[in-house]
């Protein structure tokens, strides 16, 4: 099962002489050399001495000055900082940010290298023959929510949401008069800002008529077999070999990035290694983004020609079953609060023989099950909680015969006010259990929906479950119960209510 990410970075990526305490190897000399052709195919210096020279131009100043050759470097320093690992696991999944994404499906065999260099210089032309104003990108310390509602002050048409980061990281493209302006604003509220060495206001429907050049040239690029596996944030899936990737990488001009909701994505599928091929700062937004990550870093901290993920905890029946609720969720379409690890997966959830073969097939995959283990074994457990037995064996764990694991989080509502701790307490596990996160990833004070992705959506659904638990009469699960933005806040109003209604049931009698 693969358990290790590569992320290539974007703008961004590359800074003067990243590469010059890399190790020479044939392997990179040859890589940068077939991009430095290219570039001279394109009437245009190389960009190799760029990164082994710290005295070179820096992103900025190729951004003002020479915007060709820093899209170019920024392909280069990521695919040259995947060359240094040329045993890297097979079965890694590669993903790029932004034009990371080129250099990912280059890497992984989708385009020949120098095809994906041609990629580069060919989206290079057409944006400077599209003869577009002044734009740029800026990263604000905002949600994606909040960032989107600073777009709507500014009010200008060309100003939006381009990528969302992190939980508390966006990026602003647009028109250099709205990125000045909206920068302004942020430091009027003591928001953090960083202004992005970009010439462009990439993944901005701005850059449509170059989008469109960039389809016409890019046509004739012959795509290959992928050799590795593919996950691409614009499409929030897998890329296959039917994907048409040409077309793929032209929406990238003009398409808002979820990096965030990649990241979660594939840490939720049991990535747990994030390697940053490149240094734009990826290996920060991905520990700003999942807990519990065993291992973040950059190719340059990584022992070269190898990656070794931090060891783990043998697997339980618990962490497995739990898993299993996440896989079958996902593929079948269900909330995971629907889904007990106990329920009967026929009688209670309505999964036929022939689903139930489907599925198993993907637990085979997913957990990369020996062929020893047949599919009469398999087939033979009726909850999660015996499957994630029959896996827990298979991949070598010790388990006693499965028992029931709960799915649910049991509270006994505190009557006064003075509970206000047991009642946070208990919250923080009934949103970790239905969210996914470790209990120590939700503390008191984290801001739910920047921190934690929960929308109004998701905030409804929790505060229904809260109003259950709790018993809380119907008037106190509504109104000023969706204003709190931390589960503090959220625990007080609950101690509150239920001092009122044990003082209230007190008068009565």
């Amino acid at each position: 099962m693969a358990s290790t990410v590569f992320f290539f970075g974007g703008q961004g990526a590359y800074q003067p002489g990243m590469f010059k305490r890399f190790a020479r190897s044939s392997r990179l000399e040859d890589a940068l050399a077939t991009i430095d052709s290219v570039a001279t195919e394109f009437g245009h210096p190389g960009v190799r001495q760029a990164l082994f020279d710290p005295e070179a131009p820096k992103a900025a100043e190729l951004a003002r000055t020479d915007p060709f050759a820093l899209q170019l470097t920024v392909f280069a320093a990521a695919v040259g900082s995947f060359c240094r690992l040329h045993d890297a696991e097979r079965d890694a999944v590669l993903a790029g940010h932004s034009l990371g994404e080129l250099a990912a499906l280059t890497v992984a065999g989708g385009f020949g290298l120098a095809d994906g260099a041609r990629l580069v210089c060919l989206r290079s032309e057409a944006l400077q023959n599209a003869e577009l104003p002044p734009g740029g990108m800026l990263a604000v310390e905002l949600s994606e929510r909040r960032a989107a509602h600073l777009v709507g002050t500014i009010g200008n048409r060309h100003l939006g949401v381009a990528v969302v980061n992190a939980p508390r990281w966006s990026v602003l493209s647009g028109p250099l008069e709205a990125l000045n302006e909206a920068q302004r604003l942020c430091e009027a509220m003591s928001i953090r800002t960083r202004t992005l060495p970009s010439p462009y206001a990439f993944h901005s429907p701005a850059l449509a008529v170059a989008a469109e050049a960039f389809a016409s040239s890019a046509s004739r690029i012959r795509q290959r077999p992928l050799r590795h596996v593919v996950y691409s944030p614009l499409l929030g899936d897998y890329v296959t070999d039917t994907t048409d990737c040409v077309d793929l990488l032209v929406k990238h001009l003009t398409t808002k990035v979820d990096f965030l909701g990649a990241v979660r994505s594939l840490h939720t599928e049991g990535m747990g290694a994030f390697v940053e091929c490149g240094r734009s700062g990826l290996a920060s937004l991905v520990r700003a983004s999942v807990p519990d990550v065993t291992e973040v870093a950059e190719v340059a901290e990584v022992a070269p020609l190898m990656v070794v993920p931090t060891p783990t905890a043998p697997p339980t029946v618990q962490s497995v079953a739990l898993k299993l609720r996440q896989l079958y969720a996902a593929s079948l379409g269900f909330p995971e609060e629907a889904i007990s690890v106990d329920a009967d997966l026929e009688a209670d959830l309505g999964i036929d023989s022939l689903k139930r073969t489907e599925m198993l097939a993907k637990v085979r995959a997913h957990f990369a099950l020996p062929e020893n283990v047949n599919d009469g074994q398999l087939h033979a457990h009726t909850t999660l909680s015996q499957l994630g037995a029959l896996v827990v064996e298979a991949m070598g764990g010790v388990t006693d015969a499965p028992k029931p694991i709960s799915s649910e989080v049991r509270v006994v509502a505190p009557t006064h006010r003075s509970d206000t701790g047991a009642v946070l307490s208990q919250l923080r596990e009934l949103y970790a259990s239905h969210l996914g996160f470790p209990v120590e990833a939700v503390l008191a004070d984290t801001d739910l929906e920047a921190d934690l992705g929960i929308d109004s959506l998701k905030r409804t659904e929790m505060i229904g479950k809260v109003g259950s638990i709790f018993e809380l009469q119907d008037a106190t699960n509504q109104g000023r119960f969706f204003a709190h933005n931390t589960l503090r806040e959220l625990a007080g109003m609950i101690s509150e209510s239920l001092a009122s209604t044990a003082s209230f049931a007190g008068g009565r009698s």
